[in-house]
């Protein structure tokens, strides 16, 4: 696998992006991702799931096709049956989901869209509200209470990574952060060494985004910190 990974990704991206053969280079693209993580090869996992990403189109201003959106219904298959994937393919995978929240949060809110896509948008919200179940995407957080210890702070780590960038977002955004909360209380009863690893990256997040100056941010980080500290005083 070493010796052929480079040759499968440029061959299925080319396939992918020319109508040929999709759903063959769809299903070559997944195994390898399956085989990667499989065996624990960072470099491979990042490359073949930045493919996958990459064919999602999952832009604003892109109009959604059947095959993109197969695409993304096979990338959440996969986080629920994978948990070995490191930190930097976590990010892709998390930004990808964020996406897909900002997406319909664009949808259902009032920010002010430009017209020229506004109709893009709607239509990209309504596809993807009628195809891609948000149930996956519930599931990958809270069946991170069965992540073994070695995966569970990389996924926590690239989760504030990636809550840290929806933050430079115009507006801000904070559908990682309430992820945070969610996957921290999921996973109090980890073991002591893994719990304070995992607290680590949460905690130095959650203080950085109560000293950010856009307050909505900053109370909701503090929100966020009284909400697990009722949690730890209910546990304790």
């Amino acid at each position: 696998f070493e010796v052929i990974w480079s040759p499968i990704i440029a061959a299925s991206s080319g396939s992918l992006n020319q109508n040929q053969e999709r759903e063959a280079a769809l299903k070559i693209l997944t195994s390898a991702i399956e085989v990667s993580a499989r065996f624990y090869m960072e470099k491979e996992s990042l490359l073949c799931v930045s493919a996958l990403c990459t064919f999602t189109h999952l832009q604003p201003w892109a109009p959604l096709q059947v095959q993109n959106i197969r695409a993304i219904r096979e990338l959440l298959e996969l986080t629920n049956s994978f948990t070995t994937f490191f930190e930097p393919v976590w990010e892709k995978i998390l930004t990808l989901l964020a996406s897909i929240n900002s997406f319909l949060v664009l949808h259902s809110s009032s920010h002010v869209i430009d017209p020229a896509k506004s109709e893009i948008v709607h239509r990209n919200a309504e596809i993807i509200n009628e195809y891609i179940p948000l149930s996956a995407i519930e599931n990958l957080f809270e069946s991170s209470t069965k992540f073994p210890s070695s995966s569970i702070v990389p996924f926590v780590s690239a989760l504030c990574t990636v809550s840290h960038n929806e933050f430079l977002q115009r507006p801000p955004l904070s559908f990682c952060m309430q992820r945070i909360v969610e996957v921290t209380a999921f996973n109090m009863d980890r073991e002591r060494f893994v719990w304070q690893q995992m607290w680590k990256p949460i905690s130095e997040h959650l203080i950085e985004a109560g000293c950010l100056p856009d307050e909505s941010i900053a109370r909701c980080a503090i929100d966020s910190l009284r909400q697990l500290a009722g949690k730890f005083l209910a546990k304790d």
